[in-house]
C-alpha cells in the first residue's frame, strides 16, 4: 500500500479508509476515520482529544501520603546523610544554584541530544565560574555537580585526569600540573592500555 503525502499541517500514512488514494479525499469532514479526514478542518477528533490525566494526579497523591506519614523526615535525613556535613554543604550550594536559571530542570527532559550536550557544557562552565566566585573547594564543586545531575563534558577531567595526576604523578609532575588544574588553565583527558586488551 503506497504512502500518500499531503501538504499542509498533517501527513497521511495510508490510503483513506474510503478507498481514496488522492491527496484530496472526497469524504465529507467527520465521516471518515483516516488521519487526513480526522485532522481536516471542521472534522471531529478521535477519542484522544478529550483525554485528561487521572485525578488525583501523581504529585497530589505523593503530597497527601507524605503529609500523612509519621516518619521524622529531618531526623531520618540527618541519620542517613548527616555525616561529613553533607546536608549543610548541600543546602549552601543549592541556594547558589537555585538563583541561576541555567540550572532549571523543568524543561530539560524535552531536549534533543545535541541540546542536552550544549546545556551540559554551559552548566559545566557556569559551575567553574561559580566555584571561583564563591571560593568552593573540591567537595563543594562535587556537590554542585551532584545537584545538577547532568552528564558534564568535563567528567573525565574531574574524575580521571585530576585523580591520576594526584595519585600516580611523581612530585615533579604534581608540582607542574596541580596549579594549572586548580586555576582552570588546563583540561585533561584520560586513556589507558591494558595487557591483552587495550582501550
Amino acid at each position: 500500500m503506497p504512502n500518500v503525502g499531503v501538504k499542509g499541517s498533517h501527513t497521511d500514512r495510508s490510503r483513506c479508509s474510503c478507498g481514496s488514494a488522492s491527496t484530496k479525499c472526497p469524504c465529507s469532514p467527520g465521516t471518515c476515520s483516516c488521519i487526513r479526514c480526522a485532522k481536516s478542518q471542521g472534522a471531529t477528533g478521535d477519542f484522544t482529544d478529550g483525554l485528561k490525566p487521572a485525578s488525583p494526579s501523581g504529585p497530589d497523591i505523593l503530597t497527601k501520603e507524605r503529609n500523612q506519614s509519621d516518619v521524622p523526615v529531618e531526623e531520618l535525613a540527618q541519620h542517613l546523610l548527616g555525616h561529613n556535613n553533607f546536608l549543610t554543604r548541600q543546602d549552601r550550594v543549592l541556594r547558589v544554584l537555585e538563583k541561576e536559571s541555567l540550572f532549571d530542570k523543568s524543561k530539560q527532559m524535552n531536549l534533543s541530544r545535541p541540546e542536552r550536550y550544549h546545556l551540559g557544557l554551559a552548566r559545566a562552565k557556569k559551575l567553574r565560574r561559580l566555584s571561583d566566585q564563591h571560593g568552593w573547594d573540591d567537595e563543594d564543586h562535587s556537590m554542585a555537580q551532584y545537584l545538577c545531575d547532568d552528564v558534564s563534558p568535563y567528567m573525565v577531567h574531574y574524575a580521571m585526569f585530576i585523580t591520576t595526576i594526584r595519585e600516580q604523578g611523581d612530585e615533579q609532575q604534581r608540582a607542574y600540573w596541580t596549579p594549572k588544574i586548580e586555576a582552570g588553565d588546563v583540561l585533561g583527558c584520560y586513556a589507558q592500555t591494558e595487557l591483552g586488551h587495550g582501550q
